[in-house]
């Protein structure tokens, strides 16, 4: 199974952060990745601080990397007009990162700037990718691109460098690289394993966990050949939930359909009494929403979160975070405001 690790961030552009701002979660100058203990991170800080920027920072790469209109979409281009610090009018990300393979352990820098134009329109002005050396900050290879033209690339060679050229003629003020490269049947190995990293980050913001509108009153509303990989997912969080309610018989739900569409009413069975998912806990029904971040978790994938501590009771919170510990698995990363953590595995923004 692969693993993924953010060794740093830097950022610049976003939200109130108008200069270059660094975050480092492993220590560059490691001999080996020893990730007990420290494979797990709080941003503290206060609001107004910038630390909802670096979350905001990360979730805006994999967004270039992953959605093929990010930048063409005008409601992704509203959303960047806000974040993006109105001083500077452009954003940098820079994020060094490791994957571990079965065939083994890659080290990449990437870093993507975007800016606003005189026509309000939002173009990607530089991307960079670096092949860096495991244990220092030896750049081994790199691909350069700016304002929309590939200026350096030791990445690629030969005819395979010509395809990468001619495939991204024009495109490259919009789109990732590797997001082009992805979409296309042109083999490169390290733009493969930088796109496998970022569409196995998980990223929460608020966002993403906001009840979902027009439901109709029901809990929830699935396209009917969802309704198997639903009911795996209900299991599935039951067991987890038991560790908080060991009470907890299983989760059932009612469904109506109509057309392609299933209605869903979800029920939570407890030794002595049922209840609905309406009439739930908050703390439940926020374990249930944050389900799917935690089970990424436990499949060794790295986790942000923004504002964990206000999506969670501090009772679960702090039993979720010491059963993680445990486990050693994955990355978690979370913004808060209170600090929950050994002073090793908290990072304080001022």
């Amino acid at each position: 199974m692969n693993k993924n690790f953010i060794l740093s961030v830097n950022v610049n552009g976003i939200k109130c952060i108008d200069e270059k701002k660094e975050i480092i979660f492993f220590d560059k100058a490691f001999k080996k990745l020893n990730t007990f203990g420290v494979n797990i991170k709080g941003i503290k800080g206060l609001n107004g601080s910038g630390k909802t920027a670096f979350v905001s920072g990360i979730n805006l790469m994999k967004e270039l990397v992953i959605k093929t209109n990010f930048l063409t979409s005008n409601n992704n281009l509203e959303y960047l007009r806000e974040l993006i610090n109105y001083r500077i009018n452009k954003a940098n990300i820079e994020l060094d990162f490791l994957i571990i393979t079965d065939d083994g352990k890659y080290r990449y820098l990437h870093e993507i700037e975007i800016e606003k134009t005189r026509k309000n329109e939002i173009k990607i002005t530089k991307e960079r990718i670096a092949s860096k050396e495991l244990y220092s900050n030896h750049i081994k290879s790199e691909l350069i691109i700016e304002n929309g033209k590939i200026i350096k690339d030791e990445i690629h060679i030969g005819t395979q460098k010509k395809n990468v050229e001619e495939t991204t003629k024009n495109l490259l003020d919009k789109r990732s690289i590797v997001n082009i490269i992805n979409s296309t049947s042109l083999e490169c190995g390290d733009l493969e394993y930088i796109y496998m990293f970022y569409n196995n980050l998980y990223i929460s913001v608020k966002k993403d966990i906001k009840k979902s509108e027009n439901t109709k009153g029901y809990d929830l509303i699935l396209n009917i050949d969802k309704l198997e990989g639903f009911e795996k997912n209900l299991k599935n969080i039951g067991d987890f939930l038991r560790d908080f309610k060991p009470d907890l018989g299983k989760i059932s739900y009612e469904m109506k359909e109509n057309e392609d569409k299933l209605y869903i009413n979800i029920y939570f069975m407890y030794t002595d009494y049922n209840i609905s998912y309406k009439n739930e806990s908050r703390g439940i029904k926020n374990l249930f929403s944050m389900y799917k971040y935690f089970e990424a978790l436990y499949n060794n994938n790295v986790v942000i979160i923004d504002d964990l501590d206000a999506k969670m009771e501090y009772g679960y919170l702090k039993e979720l975070i010491d059963n993680f510990n445990l486990r050693e698995k994955g990355q978690l990363i979370f913004t808060t405001r209170d600090v929950l953590l050994t002073k090793k595995n908290i990072i304080e923004i001022k």
